[in-house]
């Protein structure tokens, strides 16, 4: 899709200002989309307030019999990966106030931040905004194009770090992690681990949940601190979690888990809420789905459960 195309799509809907128009050029905003811009339009960090201020200045617009317009139409596509794209350029603003004879046109500067989710593009970014009359030869405010495109950036790497990760711990999410599965499983040996807390209910009624958030974390540094460069480790659902080691080797993989189970001791004796681990591991059989590899490995952790908890099997 030619977003290009579309953002000039978004002006003609606003300039239009009828319900249809308007109707037409929210279904094209994110839930989230954030607002920046001049005059009754400063800032909206989703699409509701900016639905209200919208319908309060068509309502403006109409009882003084204000007239928007556009034309020096420019735009540009950059793409920063195959769901962000950003498109910015400018226009010059028209306002016609036929009642008094007035004629107003004013240069201006937009950027788009869209994303691309099911089959859709959406705008997740609006940033406009008009020269001061001492500015018309250079900088627009609030912030150059330049900078706006730094700060859109910025804000597309935080988006695609949130998606990849979960929100608690930090680590890799379910998604990611299947990701990564995918490309490795065609191009190295992967061995698979999972594990969860013992008795992680407990903690949560014993303590609370905050003090289980804490153990959540807590868990997670040690995982990150035993394995090797190169290995994953990720958070697949409430205190249940994944390791993905790249080796062939099973003394590397008992090595790994014998280091984890120590490190949890260690914590667990020196920490005000007391807790355990078990985990299952197995090797990954080529072509094999990444749930398939899990069942596999969970049946080793609930083996390991059933006799005693607190170690490890290999399957």
């Amino acid at each position: 899709m030619n977003l290009c195309e579309l953002s000039e799509q978004f002006w003609k809907w606003y300039m239009n200002g009828t319900d249809e128009a308007d109707q037409s050029l929210l279904l094209l905003l994110a839930p989230n989309c954030s607002v920046f811009g001049p005059g009754g339009h400063e800032q909206y960090d989703s699409i509701l307030p900016f639905a209200q201020a919208l319908q309060i200045l068509r309502s403006e617009n109409q009882s003084m019999g204000i007239r928007f317009s556009y034309r020096d139409f420019w735009c540009k596509e950059a793409v920063m990966d195959e769901n962000f794209r950003i498109t910015y350029g400018g226009l010059q603003l028209i306002y016609d106030y036929p009642s008094d004879d007035v004629h107003i046109e004013m240069p201006s500067r937009f950027t788009f931040c869209f994303q691309h989710t099911a089959d859709s593009w959406k705008l997740l970014h609006i940033h406009h905004s008009i020269a001061n009359q001492d500015q018309l030869g250079g900088e627009f405010y609030p912030k150059t194009l330049s900078a706006q495109m730094a700060q859109i950036q910025k804000k597309v790497l935080e988006l695609k770090e949130l998606a990849e990760r979960d929100g608690l711990t930090g680590l890799l999410n379910f998604r990611t992690l299947q990701e990564i599965y995918n490309l490795r499983l065609h191009h190295s040996t992967t061995w698979l681990i999972v594990l969860d807390l013992d008795d992680f209910k407990r903690v949560n009624d014993t303590y609370g949940h905050m003090a289980g958030n804490t153990v959540l974390c807590r868990l997670s540094k040690i995982l990150q601190d035993c394995v090797r460069q190169g290995d994953v480790v990720a958070r697949i659902g409430g205190d249940e979690f994944s390791i993905l080691l790249d080796t062939s080797s099973e003394d590397v993989v008992r090595s790994v888990l014998e280091r984890i189970l120590g490190r949890v001791q260690e914590a667990a004796d020196t920490e005000p809420f007391h807790f355990g681990i078990s985990m299952g591991a197995v090797r990954a059989h080529p072509n094999e789905p990444l749930r398939d590899a899990l069942d596999r490995a969970d049946t080793e952790l609930y083996r390991v459960k059933q006799h005693g908890k607190g170690a490890y099997r290999l399957g």
